[in-house]
């Protein structure tokens, strides 16, 4: 969405732009997520985060959009958000992305929830313990190596551009900061850009806000059910927390490389 059509968007009616973004947003992945539905009686908030969302998940540039998909469900996974996770599984099979890649995306995920549990807690514990240590060498805490459990587990079925970009949206989202650094190293070692780098950071960071949004609305219905129409399920069918025209694909989008442009 270039900003021309976000002004135009913004100096509309909101009940005429609400419906609009919902049916966009039908049209392109077959359905309505949670959040979105949720939030469509405020348009205060529903229009703006529609938009940013936009800005990430859909403008490709320099990542694809199975690599988009791949990183939100790495993250998704190791957020253990049920809503985000299922969404853009839905997602991903739609666009036909291969069963054995997403469980390839699942597994880095839980590799890096591992490594940055040690990491932390490493760290931690070094801090207590100061001089049971060797404070003498550099401590870059590397919490995996390039031939580390990431590679093992993923190999086969992504490339090492996918991997690194994964990793990195998910040691985001996780805020590990050895994690982050390590894969960011191994990551420009490989060449890849520092546009499709901060795609995938957007990336983690727009679905962690997500399901922390996704976990708290479902609450807030729950205590306070029937009091807003938009808890409603659609068409007999529970919506799910990550709008599909969501912060992940936007931000990404701003750095993402369409498919059919690559292809063509």
């Amino acid at each position: 969405m270039e900003l021309e059509d976000i002004v135009e968007i913004l100096k509309n009616d909101p009940a005429k732009v609400i419906p609009d973004l919902l049916d966009d947003v039908r049209e392109q992945y077959g359905e309505v997520p949670y959040i979105m539905n949720f939030l469509k009686d405020m348009p205060e908030i529903f229009i703006p985060k529609t938009l940013y969302d936009n800005s990430i998940m859909r403008e490709f540039k320099h990542l694809d959009q199975e690599t988009v998909e791949l990183i939100s469900i790495g993250v998704a996974s190791t957020l253990r958000c049920e809503h985000c996770l299922k969404m853009h599984l839905r997602i991903a099979k739609r666009k036909g992305l291969p069963k054995e890649k997403i469980l390839s995306a699942i597994m880095i995920g839980a590799v890096l929830s591992h490594a940055s549990v040690l990491a932390e807690s490493k760290k931690s514990l070094k801090a207590e313990y100061p001089d049971e240590g060797d404070e003498n060498k550099e401590e870059r805490e590397l919490v995996c190596t390039p031939d580390c459990e990431v590679c093992k587990t993923a190999g086969k079925n992504l490339d090492q551009e996918a991997i690194e970009l994964i990793s990195i949206g998910v040691a985001s989202a996780l805020r590990c900061q050895h994690c982050l650094k390590m894969h960011l190293r191994i990551a420009r070692r490989k060449g890849i850009s520092k546009e499709k780098i901060f795609s995938a950071i957007m990336i983690g960071a727009s679905l962690s806000n997500a399901a922390v949004l996704a976990e708290s609305t479902r609450a807030l219905a729950s205590e306070f059910p029937g009091e807003n129409v938009s808890q409603k399920e659609e068409n007999g069918k529970r919506e799910q927390c990550c709008d599909p025209d969501c912060e992940v694909c936007n931000i990404a989008g701003a750095n993402i490389k369409s498919v059919t442009s690559k292809s063509s």
